[in-house]
C-alpha cells in the first residue's frame, strides 16, 4: 500500500483559511470530538515501537538509503522487514485520512444541532470533489462519525459516499477508546484519481482498544490495534493485530495471503507470523507459511526467526528448505527461548 500522505491537505488549507483553529473545549462541539482517536495512537505496533516509549536505538536511526530498501533486501531480519512493510502501509493510509480528519474537526464546526455536529462541505479549488465530516450521537457519549465526499461536476443536489466512517465512546463513558473505522479507498479514488495510488484498493479497517489516556500520552496504558485489509482489486489480504504494553513490550500477529516470494510473481502463500519484542525492540517471530509454492509433500514450512535491537537478524531456522531464506545463525542468541 504506498497512499500518498499529502491526500486531503491540499483541500484542508483552504478550510484552515477560512475558519480558525479552536481548542478541545473552545465551541460547543467539544463532546463530539472526543470519539475520534488520534492517528498517532491508532498505529500498529511494532517492534520499533518499544524504542519510541523507552528512548532506544530505533529503525528511524538505519540511513535513508537502508530505510528505503524493499523489505527483503534490507540489512535487517527478513520477517520483521515483511511484517513492518504490511503495517508501514496499513499505518500511511490512517496517518493520512484520520490525521486529515483530526484537524478538520479542531476548527470551527459549519453546524452544531442537538445529537450532531458538522463541517464542510469544503473544498480546494483545484480539487474535483467537497467533502464534509459529520459526527452523530446516537446514544449516552456514543458516537458515530464520517468523512463523506462528492463530485463538485455533480452538483450540490448529489449524494455524498462514504471515504471513512466509524464509531466510538465519549471521555467519562466505561468505552471511551474503544471503536473502530473504515476507510474506503475506491471510493476516495473515485473521487480524487490523482491522489490515490492505483495498487491501493478496498477497504482498511482499524478496531482499536485504547486508554483513557490516550489523549494526553500515548504511551501510558495497554492499546490494541486490530488493521484488516481487504483490497478489492488483488486476491493478497492481511490482518494485523498489535497489542503493546505500557512498558514498550509488545506483540504482533499477522495473517496474510500474500507472495512471500522476492520476485512477487509466483503463487500466493498462507503465512501467519507470531512476534514478540522486549523493551529494546530484540524480538523473536514464529512463522508458518502454507499453499501457494510450498510443495504438497512439505504441507507446511515453520520457521523461527530472531532479532536484535538494531533489527538485524540472530538467527533464522526453517523446518524445510524453501527458495526465500535460508537457515543462519545461533538459536542461543534470542532473547526469548520459546514461542509467545
Amino acid at each position: 500500500m504506498k497512499m500518498r500522505a499529502t491526500w486531503m491537505l491540499s483541500v484542508l488549507v483552504s478550510t484552515l483559511a477560512t475558519g480558525c483553529v479552536l481548542g478541545p473545549e473552545s465551541d460547543d462541539a467539544s463532546r463530539f470530538r472526543e470519539a475520534i482517536p488520534r492517528a498517532e495512537a491508532v498505529e500498529v505496533a511494532g517492534p520499533d515501537s518499544a524504542t519510541q516509549a523507552s528512548g532506544t536505538q530505533s529503525f528511524d536511526h538505519m540511513s535513508s538509503a537502508q530505510a528505503n530498501e524493499p523489505w527483503a533486501d534490507g540489512p535487517w531480519a527478513y520477517w520483521y522487514g515483511f511484517t513492518r512493510h504490511v503495517r508501514t502501509g496499513v499505518n500511511k493510509v490512517t496517518a493520512s485520512v484520520l490525521g486529515s480528519v483530526w484537524i478538520v474537526v479542531h476548527t470551527k464546526p459549519t453546524r452544531v444541532d442537538n445529537d450532531t455536529a458538522t463541517w464542510g462541505p469544503f473544498s480546494d479549488s483545484l480539487s474535483p470533489a467537497e467533502y464534509r465530516f459529520v459526527v452523530t450521537e446516537v446514544g449516552d457519549r456514543h458516537y458515530e462519525y464520517k468523512l463523506e465526499g462528492r463530485a463538485k461536476s455533480e452538483g450540490a443536489s448529489a449524494a455524498f459516499v462514504s471515504v471513512l466512517q466509524g464509531e466510538g465512546w465519549g471521555k467519562g463513558h466505561p468505552s471511551h477508546g474503544f471503536g473502530y473505522f473504515e476507510i474506503n479507498l475506491d471510493n476516495a479514488r473515485a473521487l480524487d484519481p490523482f491522489e490515490i495510488d492505483a495498487e491501493d484498493t478496498g477497504v482498511v479497517r482499524i478496531d482499536h482498544d485504547l486508554p483513557n489516556t490516550i489523549t494526553t500520552d500515548l504511551f501510558k496504558g495497554k492499546r490494541t490495534v486490530i488493521a484488516t485489509v481487504t483490497p478489492s482489486q488483488s486476491q493478497q489480504r492481511w490482518t494485523a493485530e498489535s497489542v503493546t504494553e505500557e512498558s514498550g513490550e509488545g506483540t504482533l500477529d499477522v495473517t496474510a495471503h500474500v507472495d512471500v516470494d522476492d520476485s512477487k510473481a509466483t503463487l500466493l502463500e498462507d503465512v501467519t507470523v507470531g512476534s514478540r519484542w522486549n523493551t529494546s525492540g530484540a524480538g523473536r517471530a514464529d512463522i508458518t507459511v502454507t499453499a501457494g509454492d510450498v510443495p504438497a509433500e512439505i504441507g507446511t514450512v515453520k520457521a523461527t526467526e530472531c532479532w536484535n535491537s538494531s533489527f538485524q537478524s540472530v538467527y533464522q531456522g526453517y523446518s524445510h528448505n524453501v527458495t526465500w531464506a535460508v537457515s543462519e545463525g545461533d538459536a542461543s542468541a534470542c532473547v526469548f527461548g520459546e514461542p509467545g
